[in-house]
């Protein structure tokens, strides 16, 4: 594999227990080379697991 998601990202992903091995990363923006023939990509199906709980109603009822 010449192409590979950011691990951060996929850490912080709501599909981070997804099996994402069919996506086209070598499709990806490159943002770093960390080996010859490796490089590092932002995946476009990222899912922040922060803008998921911003949308989830408080379970206590309070204000956000």
């Amino acid at each position: 594999m010449s192409h590979t998601p950011k691990g951060s990202m996929c850490a912080a992903c709501t599909k981070a227990n997804d099996n994402c091995s069919d996506l086209p990363f070598s499709d990806m923006r490159v943002i770093e080379k960390v080996k010859p023939g490796i490089k590092v990509v932002r995946c476009t199906h990222f899912e922040s697991t922060a803008e998921r709980c911003d949308d989830t109603p408080d379970m206590f009822g309070g204000e956000k």
